[in-house]
């Protein structure tokens, strides 16, 4: 479990946070769009998204699981 919050939470909030670290340093530098932080940052937002629904899916199998376990008998 924490394997997958490692790589579905923790990784997704690292590429967020770089990325827009990224973008800013390069604006500040007068540089164009930093693409490589723009894509980080869009891709930790969906990868985020992506964790957090997988989380929910595996709670609701979890108990749909167990309410039929518990009502078989």
């Amino acid at each position: 479990m924490s394997t997958f919050i490692g790589f579905a939470i923790i990784g997704p909030i690292v590429g967020i946070i770089c990325g827009k670290m990224a973008r800013t340093k390069s604006r500040e530098a007068g540089l164009p769009d930093n693409t490589l932080g723009k894509w980080g940052f869009i891709l930790g937002i969906i990868f985020l998204i992506l964790g957090v629904l997988a989380i929910i899916l595996a709670i609701v199998a979890g108990v749909i699981a167990a309410g039929a376990g518990a009502s078989s008998y």
